[in-house]
């Protein structure tokens, strides 16, 4: 009777190399499953960012601004470069690690408190939502968050970020003729109902309006101001707080940011919120009072993605939206954050002023 051969025992390199392609996963070969774009290639590298606006990265070299690509197109050679980097970065993945860090976090990410060592810029997402941000806009008047900031609210929004904003002035009363009690109420309701449709919008579902007297904050003592402010820093301990420029012709302004910086004074043990200052059109450019205490941005975000949902929002605002050629028409508004854009050579931008940050020694 003659024997069966014995079965051929494959070689080491056919059991090194997978079935379905030579010495990679197929997951990652056809490019499919590979993190996509800006939001999680490039941006992942630049974890050492961490706390400035909406993930503004630093700019490195004679350059003294920073700029976030957020949501904008990237040229075709830099993405190709990308591409390659990413490449042989993921050669070592599994194809369910490429494909987290591609989709990014679950849209009910966990929202908790984020270490400060561990802060990603916006557009940096982990899977698992690590590094979300808790979000807080404090303006003088309603408007005041969309015109400043509406584009970056929406980014951060879309990111599954804790976004709130807080409202000091009514906005209102020292336009109207009467203010008889009964309509000046009727007046507000109207307003703050317009407002939270227009924040709704850009993706905002928290807002609390205090209805200080518009224009006459010079009457309001800064420490009822700054009342309001604290409980919610101590309740809510934003991460980072944007709020309007202390270099604005409206006194209400110029007090709601001194307001902010006092609340949110660095003490020990003190969650360290990192501040921005904003611009508002037909107030920040108006400021002719002190040509040496002008609104100089350094840090802008890209809001490419985003301008149209600002606009949309704004126009929400029936009271404070304005004809051509004022500062508060749709096409200023989308005329200035094309300008900021061009300065930094993004195709729209929104610009800040680094108030301040504290960062321990692992996040610097």
């Amino acid at each position: 009777m003659s024997r069966a051969a014995p079965a051929r025992r494959p070689s080491a390199r056919a059991l090194a190399r997978p079935a379905d392609g030579p010495g990679r996963p197929d997951d990652l070969r056809d490019g499919r499953d590979r993190p996509a774009g800006l939001l999680h290639g490039r941006a992942a590298a630049r974890d050492s960012n961490a706390g400035q606006p909406a993930g503004a990265v630093p700019d490195h070299g004679a350059r003294r601004h920073r700029v976030l690509r957020a949501g904008g197109r990237v040229g075709g050679s830099a993405r190709r470069r990308g591409s390659v980097r990413r490449d042989v970065h993921e050669r070592g993945r599994s194809g369910r690690q490429a494909r987290a860090l591609a989709e990014g976090p679950p849209a009910g990410g966990r929202r908790g408190r984020v270490p400060r060592g561990g802060r990603a810029g916006l557009g940096q997402s982990q899977a698992g939502g690590a590094n979300l941000k808790k979000v807080l806009v404090v303006c003088a008047h309603p408007g005041d968050e969309i015109l400043g900031c509406g584009g970056t609210l929406a980014l951060h929004a879309q990111r599954g970020d804790d976004v709130r904003v807080v409202v000091l002035g009514d906005g209102w009363t020292s336009r109207m003729k009467s203010l008889e009690k009964g309509l000046e109420s009727v007046d507000l309701n109207v307003l703050e109902k317009q407002g939270r449709e227009a924040l709704a919008i850009l993706g905002v579902k928290e807002v609390q309006y205090h209805r200080f007297p518009d224009n006459r904050f010079d009457n309001v003592p800064l420490l009822d101001l700054v009342k309001v402010l604290e409980p919610v820093k101590d309740r809510f301990a934003p991460d980072v707080v944007y709020t309007n420029s202390p270099f604005d012709l409206s006194v209400d302004q110029e007090k709601t940011c001194r307001a902010v910086v006092t609340a949110f004074r660095p003490q020990p043990h003190d969650n360290h919120a990192d501040l921005y200052s904003f611009e508002v059109l037909s107030s920040t450019e108006w400021n002719l009072i002190d040509r040496t205490r002008a609104f100089t941005p350094t840090y802008f975000v890209d809001i490419e993605a985003t301008l149209p949902l600002k606009l949309k929002a704004f126009q929400r605002l029936e009271t404070e939206v304005r004809a051509w050629p004022h500062s508060r028409s749709l096409d200023s508004i989308d005329h200035h954050a094309k300008s900021r854009g061009a300065s930094v050579g993004v195709p729209a931008a929104e610009a800040f002023v680094h108030l301040r940050s504290v960062k321990d020694g692992k996040s610097i």
